[in-house]
Order: structure tokens, then sequence, then C-alpha cells
């Protein structure tokens, strides 16, 4: 789950599906340091996914799952 917003108006959504811990580890690791590097002043982590394109926003209940991995 991925892009939700610290201050809980927007909902994270399924990024990846089936993943086992070493897998997700894998993946965020690198992501996390990306993140740490590059982002905005004061940016939670919630806000750069979406801002890099790694997630859609969840803008509204119906597109909950639009353009994830279990959709």
């Amino acid at each position: 789950m991925l892009g939700g917003s610290p201050l809980g108006n927007r909902l994270s959504k399924p990024w990846k599906s089936s993943v086992t811990e070493p897998e997700i580890l894998a993946l965020l690791k690198p992501m996390i340091k990306q993140w740490a590097l590059e982002r905005q002043d004061g940016e939670a982590f919630g806000d750069w996914v979406i801002r890099e394109g790694i997630i859609k926003e969840t803008t509204h209940g119906t597109n909950f799952w639009a353009e994830t991995d279990a959709s």
C-alpha cells in the first residue's frame, strides 16, 4: 500500500500483491533512499510516490483499484 497522506485526507492504495517480506524490503529500500535524497522540503513519502508517478492518487473511492497491480 502506497500513496496515503499523513493528514488522513488520502487513502493509500495497493501497489504490489503477493510479495514476500524479502521482496518487499528489496523494493522499498531503494525507493525510500531515493525519496530521502529527492523529496521536496517537508514532502511526505505518500506525496512523493504520487509525484514520481509510482502510484496514482486515490481521488475517489471508485478509483481505488485503478492502475494497481491488483486491478
